[in-house]
């Protein structure tokens, strides 16, 4: 279904491996301090707004239990692990 919708749209292939390869290329110490806080940004972004409205539209329209109890197992997981990058 994936190919079938990419297939009847106007989209033209890019090749990024060089741009992949300079983002996985060895990093010097200023670089790992931007990743690092890049990392920190993103985390503090997920716990202190996107947890919450994840677990709004979860149980808003109590999808199923099935996907609710995964994002409690998911957002316990996220909360307990540490935040280190």
């Amino acid at each position: 279904m994936f190919a079938l919708s990419l297939s009847n749209a106007d989209c033209v292939q890019v090749d990024v491996s060089a741009p992949l390869a300079y983002v996985m290329a060895a990093k010097d110490e200023t670089e790992l301090i931007t990743v690092k806080k890049a990392c920190q940004a993103t985390m503090d972004l997920f716990d202190k707004f996107l947890k919450e409205q994840l677990i709004y539209l979860l149980n808003k329209d109590e999808v199923c239990y099935f996907y609710c109890s995964l994002s409690v197992v998911i957002v316990t997981v996220m909360t307990t692990t540490t935040n280190s990058c």
